[in-house]
């Protein structure tokens, strides 16, 4: 009865981590998707509208902050789908070890 009370406790330590990995991951890589999402678009937007005779500050701000909401739903999703696969291979392990395990019956 302890030892299935364990293997169970380490399954859902390993499940933990797991999991603040997988959202480690999304808030890094929205994080990272914001960054680059911003000099993209204000690239663009300065690119689009050089020569044009136009005020290009207030502009370039604005494909900047358009930047950053697409970065952070890109990026976002690039990283919850690199934190998944750890995640189900983790809930997979957990669940074979469980079907291993004999059941013990009190």
């Amino acid at each position: 009865m302890i030892a299935a009370a364990n293997s169970g406790g380490r399954a859902d330590l390993r499940q933990e981590r797991a999991e603040r990995t997988f959202w480690h991951r999304a808030l890094v890589g929205g994080v990272i998707g914001m960054a680059l999402g911003a000099l993209l678009y204000a690239g663009i937007v300065a690119i689009a509208l050089i020569g044009s005779g136009n005020a290009l500050g207030p502009v370039i701000w604005m494909g900047a902050g358009v930047g950053v909401f697409g970065g952070a739903f890109l990026g976002g999703w690039a990283g919850v789908m690199s934190g998944l696969g750890q995640l189900e291979d983790t809930e997979r392990e957990i669940l074979h070890e469980q079907h291993r395990r004999p059941q013990i019956r009190t």
